[in-house]
């Protein structure tokens, strides 16, 4: 069996490793970014790409077949070393079969605590009326849209929501930008950490664009 591809963290994600898919082969992902409006149309995946090409695309292709072609054999998902880890940095799910292994990766792995962001938390509302939500995840909800918190009413197993602002936005709505990890600034999200944390009274997570 082929083994999933670990991406290493760089930049403001020095120190989280993380385990992600292709937005190119994610027709949601590609649905998105054609929305006026949408933070996807900016999508850092795509900007990603560009500076990386195959080098990049080609584990992220692996990762998406692997994970959601079907279950993964419980020996062959990953050992992961760490206190934190994140899922999805590039790409989202793509269906039930991607979620329930990202949820054995958890269960395998009790003593890392994992974050997931998703603009498609449809798919884990489906695979939740199965499947119990382990207690070493953090699933973090974003926006779709620039300037605009979504709604998430029913969605009872989010635990965070981000989402990104301009500055007139962020201005106009009076938004505390409490997500300020720069890539090459001495602020990483391993000094931060809120995205990991349940049960720090913070739901709302708000960045300024890039």
């Amino acid at each position: 069996m082929e083994l999933l591809h670990i991406t290493k963290g760089t930049g403001k994600m020095s120190g989280i490793d993380n385990i992600s898919t292709s937005h190119e082969l994610n027709d949601f992902c590609e649905e998105c970014s054609q929305i006026p409006g949408s933070i996807c149309k900016k999508c850092y995946g795509k900007r990603t790409l560009g500076r990386f090409g195959h080098k990049m695309r080609t584990p992220l292709e692996k990762n998406t077949r692997l994970l959601s072609d079907g279950i993964i054999p419980w020996d062959d998902l990953p050992r992961i070393n760490a206190a934190y880890f994140r899922f999805s940095s590039f790409g989202d799910l793509m269906n039930d079969n991607h979620f329930i292994n990202l949820l054995n990766i958890c269960r395998k792995n009790p003593e890392t605590t994992f974050a997931i962001w998703t603009k498609n938390p449809g798919i884990m509302r489906r695979v939740f009326k199965s499947e119990v939500k382990p207690d070493n995840l953090c699933i973090v909800v974003s926006s779709l849209y620039v300037n605009v918190i979504g709604k998430f009413d029913g969605y009872d197993f989010i635990d965070k929501v981000f989402t990104v602002w301009d500055k007139k936005g962020a201005k106009e709505n009076n938004v505390n930008l409490n997500c300020i990890a720069k890539e090459g600034k001495r602020k990483r999200c391993i000094d931060c950490l809120q995205f990991y944390q349940k049960d720090n009274g913070i739901r709302e997570i708000h960045e300024l664009i890039k």
